[in-house]
């Protein structure tokens, strides 16, 4: 009893934010129309979440009948962005984007290209891509209410491309004899025009034994690059 009066115990709250808040206004939480409560805070209007619990005490100014209530936050922690697309040749499609996060997103471009290049929204697959042009991938996702996001540039290659048809484990001959600037030639695997994005061999002739699992038509693209880059990549 205070004052002849029954007073009820405040009610504690518990509030969920995502890791990315680093600051909250405990005042919001205030019932509305009630003024003159104190907070365990000196700036309540701007605290860390991380930092609470944090304790709430109003008065009752006619009554002066007191009571708390506790407020603690869990965090939720971020979804996980991560994807990457590989490279393609110009005049297919790029490859399925390959998420290792957290999928359900969609896929932008960020900032938008000054050509004719689209993407699908939810596979990241680019069209009309221009060769030699770089372009910057956005992923966005959303889970349990807090979002993330992430970029990955991906190149449209300047490509030279030879259709044939090979079985699963067949040895491919590829030659670089009388190409013009062959130092500089990069042999590109393209599975069913999927641009898997696996660099064969570089810079020489030879034989090369099929990466793929199954039979199929495949691409072998030459790629035009700078002495520079790396002799060869697996993707």
């Amino acid at each position: 009893m205070c004052n002849g009066k029954s007073i009820t115990r405040g009610n504690d709250s518990r509030q969920i934010v995502c890791a990315d808040v680093m600051s909250v206004d405990l005042t919001a939480l205030e019932p509305a129309g009630q003024t003159g409560g104190m907070w365990s805070v000196a700036t309540p209007t701007s605290v860390d979440p991380r930092t609470g619990p944090f304790v709430y005490t109003y008065t009752e100014p006619l009554t002066m009948c007191m009571d708390t209530a506790e407020v603690s936050y869990t965090i939720t922690p971020l979804p996980d962005a991560s994807f990457i697309i590989a490279d393609f040749c110009e005049g297919s499609n790029s490859g399925a984007a390959v998420i290792s996060g957290d999928a359900g997103g969609t896929f932008s471009f960020n900032p938008a290209p000054g050509d004719v290049a689209t993407i699908d929204g939810g596979t990241g697959v680019i069209s009309g891509g221009i060769g030699g042009t770089s372009y910057t991938v956005q992923y966005d996702v959303t889970v349990s209410g807090c979002s993330a996001s992430s970029t990955y540039v991906v190149m449209a290659q300047v490509c030279a491309c030879t259709p044939m048809t090979i079985c699963a484990g067949d040895d491919l001959s590829v030659s670089t004899s009388g190409q013009s600037g062959s130092p500089n030639l990069h042999w590109y695997l393209l599975v069913d025009n999927a641009n898997v994005g696996i660099i064969v061999a570089a810079n020489t002739s030879g034989s090369f034994t099929s990466l793929s699992s199954t039979s199929g038509y495949f691409d072998i693209c030459v790629e035009f690059r700078p002495r520079s880059d790396p002799p060869a990549r697996v993707r």
